[in-house]
């Protein structure tokens, strides 16, 4: 087995030294940390020509099974009238959804298509982000979750991605306002776009009201100056059209199918002739007529044209000066290879993955390798996989019994779709995996009983494996994303920056899952690693992200603690003292959240987030006069917490019917918030409705997002036990 670091927090740059305690050689006490950026790009800065990241240094000019980057606008080709009409529909429509089968090049039209065009324009588009609960990008550190334990870690990881950092109580309208201030003369619409919006209806997602996307319309609905474009896969577009179509926006719909034969020439043809070489006369023509006998409609799959290119463009030799015949693969070669290289990578990833977390534990280990030990039993059930959704129908009871074949574990599943060689397809009202396409079966189950020889191949990168992580856990394979995560550890020509990266997506995963301590570990790690790099402001988040997971794991000394330690390194940073704040008042310390809070304000001024907590204080202790004064400097808040507490307030003064009208949209939009329900309960007691007092005092009890702080659980128990 592997050798894994006998301590993976080990500074990378050393190699055996250990780094210093969290806490040493602190930044000045009187500095301010940077905010998540200290000096970020613009939102709207373009890559540099060729630029077109970690992918881009081969000199291939085929991406393969990767999307093309804004970098390589020179080298995309076939969808120019797609690329112009989506530009236009996202600069003209509140929300446009773009819609398409896997592998179709939705992402690619998005960045070497329309957002081009729109630069070209001196538009400022903001970058593509993709959903998930973590966001792992090139540029800037991870967030740890933890440290932000109010903000749902959708909304979190959009924001991270867009280089906003939550400290206000509305961050979407932060981050609104913050792309303004960049935009020429500032009366431009606000352009910002989400690719695999399907994940907000699959996984941990599906599962939870707390995924991102209603902020993200709300923010559209409230501001008319915004336009939202959102990529889907077609099994879930309708989904996502009726969760807009609930906020009542306006919806555009651009449909994207696989390429004709015009646009497959020119998307097989320009880049080589872009690249200095040329396909040979009818070369380019045929390799077309290969690809498209793929499909009963004769189109042409963006995904197997780019692997083909690629593949060709692999086998010319130096002093070839053009593309002849005489390389190009038939249909059944082009797919064989797609699926060999594939089975060999998945099965690489999932080998790593195993080894990652059965250091640990043997359990998991045989979790992630009981079927698919081989790349040749990743073909074999593969092959099982239905071509067509009827395949998948139940078997008929008058027809002869026919074993059903095997197929993958659910983690090689997912890294079947990630290629692009299996796609999910609504059939009726259920969702399906099947094979993206048809003869590819055949091709696995050749490569089960005689796999073809594996080409060496240049080590796994580990960015990608921790880019495949969050991916993993997107999908809600958090065992796998745990694993691949893990195998990026230590990896040797990486440094402390990624390395503590590494230990910040394993630390979120362990949070997420409800892992603690485990999480708390991570952090701490990850803090140790950033204090060799002298990166302040995350220490102080990690510092943040440790002390809530001791807290969540019941060290609460330890957590107010740790706590204390990042407000004492970051004593001008309102958004530290507001979470100390915060946790002090989740254990059950009002007083001390009070004196936090209020030296926040004294000395930032209006911080939304302080006002609303200490103006929810206030409102729990009875002092409805100050409470009302704290959330109206506020506005109408969007947390539910904070309205509840308004409600409150408003009732103790005698107003009743303001109070219950602001409770009926309360308890709709906090139905898991523990202290928004519970001051429900008592506007409705207040009223004289005991039943629906005590039904909302119960759920407020069992509410998990947020818990009810301890000292309010009591209260909440004596109300059930008076009533």
């Amino acid at each position: 087995m592997e050798q894994f670091p006998a301590r993976p927090g080990a500074n990378p740059n050393t190699g055996d030294a250990s780094p210093p305690p969290l806490g040493a050689n602190p930044p000045p006490r009187d500095a301010s940390p940077p905010p998540l950026d200290a000096n970020p790009p613009p939102l709207d800065a373009a890559p540099a020509a060729g630029g077109a990241g970690p992918y881009s240094g081969d000199g291939n000019p085929y991406p393969g099974l990767r999307p093309f980057t804004e970098g390589e606008r020179h080298r995309f080709f076939g969808r120019a009238e797609e690329a112009r009409r989506l530009a236009e529909l996202w600069t003209h429509r509140p929300v446009t959804v773009l819609r398409g089968p896997g592998g179709c090049g939705r992402t690619s039209l998005i960045r070497a298509g329309a957002v081009p065009l729109l630069r070209d324009e001196r538009r400022a588009p903001a970058p593509l982000v993709d959903v998930g609960p973590v966001a792992v990008e090139p540029q800037g550190r991870v967030l740890p979750t933890a440290a932000f334990p109010e903000t749902d870690p959708y909304l979190l990881a959009l924001l991270a991605a867009w280089n906003e950092a939550p400290g206000d109580a509305d961050p979407m309208a932060a981050l609104l306002r913050r792309i303004r201030r960049g935009l020429p003369g500032g009366r431009r619409p606000v352009l910002l776009a989400v690719d695999r919006a399907e994940r907000w209806f699959t996984g941990r997602a599906a599962a939870t009201r707390y995924n991102g996307l209603p902020e993200l319309l709300a923010a559209v609905a409230a501001d008319s100056g915004v336009r939202l474009l959102l990529s889907v896969r077609d099994e879930h577009a309708d989904d996502l059209l009726g969760a807009v179509a609930r906020q009542g926006l306006p919806i555009a719909e651009l449909r994207l199918a696989p390429l004709g034969r015009s646009a497959a020439l020119d998307a097989v043809a320009e880049p080589a002739r872009q690249a200095g070489r040329a396909f040979a006369p009818g070369a380019a023509e045929r390799l077309v007529d290969e690809l498209s006998a793929a499909r009963h409609d004769a189109a042409v799959d963006p995904a197997l044209l780019q692997s083909a290119c690629r593949a060709v463009w692999d086998g010319l030799d130096e002093d070839d000066d053009t593309l002849p015949e005489r390389l190009l693969p038939g249909l059944d070669d082009i797919i064989a290879d797609l699926c060999a290289a594939s089975v060999n990578a998945i099965a690489d990833d999932l080998d790593a993955a195993a080894r990652s977390v059965g250091a640990a534990s043997e359990d998991d280990w045989r979790t992630l390798k009981k079927w698919e030990r081989t790349p040749e039993d990743v073909a074999r059930r593969a092959a099982g996989i239905p071509p067509h959704p009827k395949d998948t129908a139940a078997p008929d009871p008058g027809r002869a019994f026919r074993p059903r074949p095997s197929v993958p574990s659910a983690a090689a599943l997912h890294l079947l779709r990630e290629a692009h060689l299996v796609t999910s397809v609504r059939d009726g009202g259920a969702v399906t995996d099947v094979l993206s396409n048809p003869e590819l079966a055949s091709a696995f189950r050749a490569l089960g009983e005689r796999p073809r020889r594996r080409n060496s191949r240049r080590p796994a990168d580990p960015r990608h494996r921790l880019r495949a992580a969050e991916t993993a856990l997107a999908a809600g394979e958090a065992l796998l994303a745990r694993g691949l995560a893990g195998s990026a550890a230590g990896h040797p020509g990486t440094d402390a920056g990624f390395q503590a990266d590494v230990q910040t997506v394993l630390g979120n995963i362990a949070y997420l899952h409800g892992g603690y301590d485990e999480a708390g570990h991570c952090y701490r790690r990850a803090g140790e690693l950033l204090q060799t790099i002298d990166d302040g402001a995350a220490v102080v988040r990690q510092l943040a992200a440790e002390g809530w997971a001791r807290f969540a794991a019941g060290d609460v000394e330890r957590g107010v603690a740790l706590m204390r330690s990042g407000a004492d390194l970051a004593p001008g940073d309102a958004s530290v003292q507001v979470g100390l704040g915060r946790m002090l008042w989740r254990a059950g310390r009002p007083e001390a959240a009070l004196a936090v809070l209020s030296g926040v304000l004294n000395r930032h001024g209006d911080v939304p987030e302080a006002l609303e907590i200490r103006g929810e204080i206030r409102a729990d202790r009875g002092e409805s006069e100050s409470a009302l004064r704290d959330l109206d400097r506020l506005g109408r808040s969007a947390d539910p917490g904070a309205r509840a507490a308004r409600a409150l307030a408003l009732a103790r003064r005698g107003r009743l019917d303001a109070a219950r009208e602001e409770i009926g949209e309360v308890v709709a939009a906090g139905a898991e918030s523990g202290p928004a329900l519970y001051r429900a309960a008592q506007v409705e007691l207040m009223t004289g409705d005991t039943g629906t007092a005590t039904d909302l005092a119960t759920r407020a009890v069992e509410a998990r997002h947020p818990p009810l702080p301890e000292h309010l659980r009591a209260e909440a128990w004596r109300l059930l036990a008076d009533v």
